[in-house]
């Protein structure tokens, strides 16, 4: 059900764009979150993720819970557009600041599609030009312990004395300072789990990920100053994902210094049957995560970006799927443009990867 205040409105109205809260564009909603079309997409899929219940115009004063639900279903998300559309790989970008190029005053998780042929994304981590230019700098053992003892302490943990470049770590995940860090302050936090794609991962290491985002941008704002950040998540080798492995940056943006720069390109029409299809796939995934697994009969098979390492047995390699699921279209440019795969006769819909 949406969430309305006593004049039956969203509380968002006139905060974020009108397309976000149309329900014709909305693909999947529960109690926390809202996932709908981008308003602009850059490619079918581009869409967004969004705290439903109340403004939220920046980190610092994010709902952790709000940041759980977008973890949650942030693999759900990418598992529908995957198998309505056919990418693999997705940039998640969130925004926080003016410096961080937040021009909509809610925080919102982008979720873009993108193959490396047709890049609909761009991503400069080096826009000051400092580590083309030989000049940028690696974060000594000295200013690590520094920045670690003032960021554990506003975070208020009982001991302020980490471990090298870690700042803190729980039984699932680990952040840790970035060894050349964009920015004072440049952290990253991943599973500890081997978890190569979103749809080879525990949701609740991600949700945990993004979970912290929250008390990690408040200690750092009191420590540095730096009140504006991005989030990015990149899944995939086409979306800039250079291991095998999740993980989510927060990097402040200083006032005198461009961090990281992001460019969305090209553009595309999303029909109302396309956020159908989309919406439907979504619903999908979500039933599935419920009752499907009890019943061991995937509906939408999960795949991985990554053809190996596989932390989950039953994640297809990249370009596969299950073998009773005839796949129409697949964009990425390493596979063939139609891939249609053999019927299982029966009733029988049991699937098991390969050795």
């Amino acid at each position: 059900m949406p969430f309305v205040n006593l004049e039956g409105e969203s509380p968002l109205k006139g905060i974020v764009p009108d397309e976000w809260l149309s329900t014709e564009r909305r693909l999947l909603e529960n109690s926390r979150v809202i996932v709908a079309m981008h308003h602009d997409p850059a490619r079918v899929g581009h869409c967004v993720i969004f705290p439903k219940r109340s403004h939220v115009p920046r980190f610092q004063v994010c709902d952790p819970d709000d940041m759980v639900a977008i973890g949650m279903v942030l693999p759900i998300v990418k598992r529908g557009l995957r198998f309505v559309t056919g990418y693999q790989c997705y940039a998640c970008v969130m925004r926080s600041g003016p410096l961080a190029e937040q021009t909509i005053d809610q925080v919102y998780m982008e979720i873009v599609p993108t193959i490396a042929s047709q890049p609909s994304i761009e991503i400069d981590w080096d826009p000051s030009n400092e580590r083309k230019a030989g000049t940028e700098r690696k974060l000594t053992g000295s200013q690590a312990a520094k920045l670690v003892h003032v960021i554990r302490q506003g975070m208020g943990l009982k001991h302020t004395t980490g471990f090298r470049h870690v700042v803190y770590e729980t039984d699932s995940i680990m952040a840790e300072l970035v060894q050349h860090p964009s920015s004072t302050g440049h952290m990253v936090l991943h599973p500890k789990k081997l978890s190569p794609d979103l749809e080879d991962c525990d949701p609740h290491a991600i949700a945990g990920c993004l979970r912290d985002i929250p008390r990690v941008a408040r200690a750092i704002h009191h420590a540095t100053h730096q009140p504006d950040f991005w989030v990015c998540l990149l899944n995939g080798p086409d979306a800039g994902q250079r291991q095998p492995h999740l993980s989510v940056q927060l990097v402040p943006c200083p006032k005198l210094k461009r961090t990281v720069s992001v460019t969305l390109k090209g553009g595309a029409n999303v029909t109302p049957e396309v956020a159908r299809h989309l919406s439907e796939a979504m619903d999908a995934v979500a039933g599935e995560d419920q009752i499907g697994s009890a019943l061991h009969r995937p509906s939408i098979p999960n795949e991985s970006a990554w053809s190996e390492p596989r932390a989950d047995r039953r994640v297809n390699p990249r370009g596969e799927s299950c073998p009773w699921l005839v796949r129409a279209r697949a964009p990425h440019p390493q596979l063939p443009e139609w891939a249609t795969l053999r019927d299982v006769h029966g009733s029988d819909h049991s699937w098991e990867p390969d050795p």
